[in-house]
């Protein structure tokens, strides 16, 4: 038995010593890897989106793990996480410091294809400082790694001291995108549903090819090129100097030249490189976005108005003014409200109602408020989670309810999302008459509520949309951290694509996608039971000027169908379109679109 218990303590301390020399010494030997430094809940979600962006495109994926988490805890709950195999097998963790330029090199760090920097949970100032020293510690390796490297920052002066550090490295801002997003998707759900989509590598994406990769040197026009392609419809186009931006284009008149890269909306990348050659007719192409100042000949609405007047009539009646209520509050309130203003119509009010003090409120608010050109904002005092306080409020008279969740209450995703959660269904109980005692509701068409959630954990447990019985009836459940990793992931690969659809989704001269009646592109009345074939409404929309992207039927869900078949035959196959359909239309110019709407 001595015996016995003396071998046992042997092997133990050889067991620990190998397993300590593991954690210490061992190395990670890979070439064209993407390496992944930090762990946090949204770490989850970048392997994800990096697993179907590689899927998508047909490439293989060689993921590694870098982070001061256990190894053995981190496997567990990618195991948890990714219910195949497969998946679970791409990824390599292996436990250190990304600040430590050791533990880099043990990863393979310098021979990565690209490396992604994420965000350490806590104060942002400190985690995007945290983002500095990781870029600092891989600039101090012996051999600094050449590829692009991507790091999420909180605040966008950090990304200037990232480059400046490397100069193949940049912070990604991806916030602002995302509450710009969630404004689209609580004021034009379906052109919330396309960027959404676009955003993130499930559904139809972007890609940036250029005329060598798809083999069409020989071609000469945005015309012929998309003459070539069996899937896909061209939206834009980058030209071949660097110095010049990109440009959303149209079958018409557009011209490429060796060196250009053009943009493309498809299922995959493996279905546009295996197009080939088919005499179809070209689909209208992406074109670009209006100032929101700028007005149709003959209109008096901004072109905002005009697409979420044509949206508001598919959900709601036309109202003089909005009323928008937002129970929560996020850092950055005032730059949300201000981007909230443009889709709004003058009268407009904006209800806010949280636990931070008023005076609080109105200093965080700043100057924002006084910018404010087409409404007021109308603060109340109260708990997001009481429904007493929520009561208080006009919820049958809104256009839509934003619930946002309260950094006062909580900064944890999972008791933020929580709240988030218990707010939306006591605001569904209220609206529905559960609760006359408090609140009586009087309306004509119901409200819809915007739910923010950030945990995948609550991504995971909330029901689909496809669920007719549950809350997702009644509730849009916006998830913040997907979509912003979605962009990232997006940015490192392809940051020319990042570019190009933050350009098509903020207010500039660049492109805008907007929805209309398919009664108002045929020029008949909306009333009218004609229905009408898809490639008809393509037809139209190319002979306009416009690119037709999808539609939303009267009557289903907010998820746009894409039509993205270059051949006619594939598209005689649809169902035809009732004149209350909404079709996806991508413009450029305000002319054109008064065509379309008068």
């Amino acid at each position: 038995a001595p015996r016995l218990l003396a071998l046992g303590l042997i092997v133990e301390s050889v067991r620990k010593l190998l397993d300590y020399w593991r954690r210490m010494r061992g190395r990670i030997v890979a070439n064209g890897h993407t390496l992944i430094l930090g762990w946090t809940e949204k770490t989850l979600l970048v392997i994800q989106e990096l697993v179907t962006g590689a899927q998508d495109q047909g490439h293989k994926l060689d993921l590694v793990v870098l982070c001061e988490e256990d190894a053995d805890q981190v496997k567990h709950e990618l195991r948890r996480h990714f219910t195949r195999t497969g998946e679970f097998r791409l990824v390599r963790v292996r436990s250190g410091s990304p600040c430590d330029g050791d533990d880099l090199q043990r990863v393979s760090a310098a021979s990565a294809r690209e490396i992604i920097i994420l965000s350490v949970e806590g104060r942002r100032h400190e985690a995007d400082l945290s983002a500095v020293r990781t870029t600092v510690a891989l600039a101090a390796i012996p051999r600094p790694p050449k590829c692009p490297i991507v790091a999420e920052v909180h605040f966008p002066g950090m990304s200037q001291a990232i480059s400046a550090v490397l100069p193949n490295a940049v912070g990604i801002f991806a916030k602002e995108a995302v509450k710009t997003l969630l404004i689209r998707m609580a004021m034009q759900p379906v052109i919330g549903r396309v960027f959404e989509q676009l955003m993130s590598w499930v559904g139809a994406d972007v890609y940036c090819l250029s005329l060598e990769e798809l083999q069409m040197t020989d071609v000469r026009t945005v015309r012929d090129a998309q003459a070539r392609l069996r899937h896909g419809v061209i939206v834009g186009k980058q030209p071949g100097e660097q110095s010049r931006p990109a440009v959303v284009t149209t079958a018409r008149d557009d011209t490429v030249e060796l060196g250009d890269r053009l943009f493309i909306i498809a299922e995959s990348l493996t279905q546009i490189v295996s197009s080939g050659r088919c005499s179809a007719v070209p689909l209208p192409l992406l074109s670009q976005r209006s100032n929101n100042s700028l007005k149709p000949r003959g209109s008096s609405l901004s072109l905002y108005e005009i697409a979420r007047s044509s949206m508001t009539k598919f959900l709601q009646p036309f109202r003089a003014g909005d009323l928008v209520i937002i129970v929560g509050w996020l850092a950055g309130m005032g730059s949300m409200l201000l981007t909230l203003d443009e889709y709004l119509r003058p009268g407009s009010k904006i209800v806010i109602m949280a636990s931070l003090s008023k005076q609080k409120a109105l200093e965080q608010l700043g100057a924002a408020q006084k910018k404010l050109r087409q409404s007021e904002v109308e603060y109340h005092v109260g708990s997001a989670t009481s429904i007493y306080a929520l009561a208080t409020l006009p919820l049958d008279r809104a256009f839509v309810i934003m619930v946002l969740g309260d950094r006062e209450v909580s900064d944890t995703p999972q008791l933020a999302d929580s709240a988030c959660l218990a707010s939306s269904v006591t605001i569904h109980g209220l609206l529905s008459g559960q609760h006359k005692a408090l609140f009586s509701p009087n309306f004509e068409t119901r409200p819809r509520i915007i739910c923010k959630v950030r945990s995948p954990q609550t991504q995971r447990a909330l029901p689909s949309d496809d669920d007719k019985q549950s809350l997702s009836e009644f509730v849009t459940f916006f998830h913040t951290s997907s979509v912003e990793m979605a962009l990232f992931t997006v940015a490192s690969s392809q940051a020319v694509v990042y570019n190009f659809l933050l350009q098509l989704l903020h207010g500039n001269d660049f492109g805008d996608v907007v929805s209309i009646e398919v009664g108002a592109l045929v020029g008949g009345a909306v009333g009218q039971t004609t229905s009408v074939q898809v490639q008809r409404c393509i037809d139209l929309a190319r002979e306009g000027g416009h690119t037709l992207v999808g539609f939303v039927r009267k009557g289903e869900s907010m998820t746009p169908e894409f039509c993205l078949a270059a051949n006619p035959e594939d598209n005689s196959s649809l169902e035809p379109l009732s004149p209350e359909c909404h079709l996806i239309l991508i413009t450029r110019h305000t002319d054109a679109l008064s065509s379309l709407i008068n």
